[in-house]
């Protein structure tokens, strides 16, 4: 029996569609739809930017229907100290630029590009996600947009996470991805061990999400004092 592409996809979403009816997920605000068991287990245990790269990566590349372009994540898959870095940063931004209106770029981090590099960095700097909340905000939201509504007293955030250099043709193999990654890598001349930020980018570039697609994110951030 010959079974084709579309027919393996539509076999995959009404699977998924059972599945979703009985299964909820920890700390979801906002959802189109759940994960699968796989990406559940131990999950807000986990620091927001690992989070992201494995699901936009099994999503995108391993299991069919580019679910994540459906999945839109509130406040609960951050840490509160990321909630809080954002809301540093979105605020400093909107004064600066005397807007209530904008989008923050890696220049207003506190260390600016620091810890975007492609080379360098090593398995230390990855780490840091462990700890430093504008890493972990960093390698999630990166470039977002904000918006501050004094009345409501929200701060309200949008991003979307994919890979801009991610090739716009999503339908490779997953052989011929890794024949695509080993061979950029190679051409870049990064190292797992010295280059390991940038070989996760590059993992993001061939597996990721392209510009335009991924995962949402809408965060209201109360803004206190």
């Amino acid at each position: 029996m010959i079974i084709n592409k579309e027919q393996i996809e539509l076999e995959g979403k009404n699977e998924y569609a059972k599945w979703r009816e009985k299964q909820t997920i920890l700390n979801r605000e906002k959802a189109a739809v759940e994960l699968p068991p796989l990406i559940d287990s131990n999950f807000d245990f986990i620091p927001a930017p690992a989070k992201a790269f494995v699901i936009d990566f099994l999503l995108n590349s391993v299991i069919p229907g580019h679910m994540q372009d459906h999945i839109t994540w509130g406040n609960g898959f951050f840490e509160q100290s990321d909630l809080d870095y954002i809301k540093k940063v979105a605020l400093k931004t909107a004064k600066k630029h005397g807007n209530t209106k904008g989008s923050v770029g890696y220049t207003d981090y506190d260390e600016g590009y620091k810890g975007t590099h492609w080379k360098g960095g090593g398995p230390t700097g990855v780490a840091k996600i462990l700890d430093e909340p504008e890493h972990r905000v960093k390698m999630t939201l990166g470039k977002y947009g904000y918006r501050i509504d004094e009345k409501a007293g929200m701060l309200y955030v949008s991003d979307r996470f994919n890979f801009n250099d991610a090739p716009k043709d999503q339908d490779k193999s997953l052989a011929q991805r890794e024949v695509d990654f080993k061979k950029d890598k190679k051409e870049s001349g990064i190292s797992a061990t010295k280059d390991t930020q940038g070989t996760l980018r590059k993992l993001g570039k061939h597996y990721g999400s392209a510009e335009g697609s991924g995962m949402r994110f809408e965060l209201e951030i109360p803004l206190g004092d």
